[in-house]
């Protein structure tokens, strides 16, 4: 087989390779969205602050529009929407759970809820920016557009938190001068 042939051949096989890859992970975010937005869904009973119910709200439909264009993705894919088992995002969810039964105190309590959210939106601001990256390499200009947008999105929702996060910590300090 002469040379060309083979690095052609090698190069058709990494790029099936990484489609497989790229259609696992997205099936892997589309996982990590369903199982959050139930679970963010059953925070708004353990929160007392009206400013942080709100910002949970907001969250949930952030997360519905997310799955909306996880759909929009598959469609392009020519794929069925599907989910794919994620350890990450259960185990942090599993995690949030042991937080909220075992936290009596209402500010500990919000704060665990508040971090638990903010570890999520992380480990999804990767997973979306990784697979944008992904589908650039795949020669996937429209689906790294949606990709490159849910990144974003996801880095608005953590800014909203941090800064919800920040405002209750002063809030905290300045009760406690008085």
């Amino acid at each position: 087989m002469p040379y060309h042939t083979a690095i052609l051949n090698d190069a058709a096989k990494a790029h099936a390779a990484l489609s497989v890859f790229f259609s696992h992970e997205v099936r892997t975010i589309y996982s990590s969205e369903k199982l959050l937005l139930p679970a963010v869904a059953n925070l708004h009973s353990q929160v007392e602050s009206k400013e942080l119910k709100l910002l949970l709200s907001e969250y949930e439909r952030h997360i519905e529009k997310q799955l909306i264009r996880l759909d929009e993705i598959f469609g392009l894919l020519l794929l069925p929407t599907g989910e794919r088992e994620t350890d990450s995002m259960s185990g942090l969810l599993l995690e949030l759970k042991k937080l909220v039964a075992t936290t009596k105190n209402k500010v500990a309590r919000e704060a665990a809820i508040l971090q638990s959210v903010q570890k999520a939106i992380h480990l999804k601001i990767v997973g979306y920016a990784n697979l944008e990256m992904l589908a650039i390499a795949l020669g996937m200009e429209e689906i790294s557009n949606l990709l490159h947008l849910s990144a974003e999105d996801e880095r608005d929702q953590e800014g909203l938190f941090t800064e919800f996060a920040v405002r209750k910590i002063e809030r905290l300090f300045e009760f406690a001068k008085h």
